[in-house]
């Protein structure tokens, strides 16, 4: 009898060690994307205000003279223009939104392959200008196994 009470115990204990710590841990998991999309929107906004600006006190917009006004770009973070030319280093994947954003003429994000993207457009006379913006899989998910490592530890000793 008393190897059962404490058997039913240890069960209940771990049932609520288990729920607890589940939704916490993909709590984590939206915390850690969010923050990577959050840092990627912010600069993408930093980089479009940046040609916005240049666009709007130049006659044409003129790749090689906006360069200095944006550069140096990350890697991942690009500006292509009208005519197609491309300023910053993108990744692999990147620049599958790019021409959505230039049909829609709005901002676009979505997963694509190897991570998350957002191309913000710049209309300007000339055409858009589009911001693109690629955050890897492995910023995205950056500290959550930790995280995860550290909640696991603390549900085996709690029970």
């Amino acid at each position: 009898m008393r190897k059962r009470l404490v058997l039913l115990s240890l069960a209940t204990t771990a049932l609520v060690v288990i729920a607890f710590t589940v939704p916490l841990a993909l709590l984590v998991r939206q915390q850690a994307r969010d923050r990577a999309q959050l840092e990627a929107e912010r600069d993408a906004q930093t980089i479009a205000s940046l040609v916005a600006l240049s666009a709007a006190l130049a006659d044409e917009v003129d790749p090689s003279a906006l360069s200095p006004a944006i550069e140096p770009l990350e890697h991942g973070q690009m500006v292509v223009f009208p005519n197609g030319e491309v300023i910053g280093s993108p990744a692999s994947t990147q620049g599958t939104l790019v021409s959505e954003a230039q049909a829609r003429a709005g901002p676009v994000s979505g997963d694509v392959e190897g991570g998350w993207e957002l191309a913000i457009p710049v209309i300007v006379e000339e055409g858009t200008i589009v911001v693109s913006i690629f955050v890897p899989d492995e910023e995205l998910t950056e500290g959550v196994w930790e995280a995860w490592t550290l909640l696991a530890a603390l549900g085996i000793v709690i029970v």
